[in-house]
């Protein structure tokens, strides 16, 4: 019985060993692969490559979340270009959200736009911005 016992056990180790990389393998495949992309407002578009989330463009971004399908995979948000204004609830509850940069012309963070955020480690607010959104930031 005993011996059973160790060979069970022996063999769950050997196939963890084996499964392993497998799995971490596919995470790394992951963090470098295009997703999806999108429009989110007037000359503004957004694309997914892996955890990143890029927005580039001139101006102001929508209110809403056209990335909301894929929130478990953004961990990192990046706006490129002169984007002025994060619309209202764009991240609101993206819980796996680790780091934002606002780039250089955000003047603007709308209504709940990061509220319930809690992984948020770092955020770049450039020297143009000038509004926080009510609860922005908020849990």
């Amino acid at each position: 019985m005993k011996k059973r016992i160790m060979i069970n056990l022996l063999v769950a180790v050997m196939l963890l060993g084996i499964l392993a990389p497998v799995a971490m393998a596919d995470e790394s495949v992951l963090a470098s692969r295009h997703i999806a992309d999108g429009t989110c407002g007037e000359g503004l578009s957004w694309s997914l490559d892996g955890y990143t989330l890029t927005i580039t463009g001139d101006g102001e971004m929508d209110d809403g979340c056209p990335w909301i399908e894929h929130m478990d995979h953004i961990e990192h948000v990046k706006l490129e270009g002169a984007i002025t204004k994060i619309g209202k609830e764009a991240f609101y509850k993206f819980d796996r959200l680790e780091t934002v940069d606002f780039g250089d012309a955000l003047v603007e963070i709308g209504v709940r736009a990061f509220s319930g955020c809690t992984d948020i480690e770092y955020i770049h607010l450039p020297s143009t911005f000038r509004k926080f959104g009510a609860e922005a930031f908020r849990g």
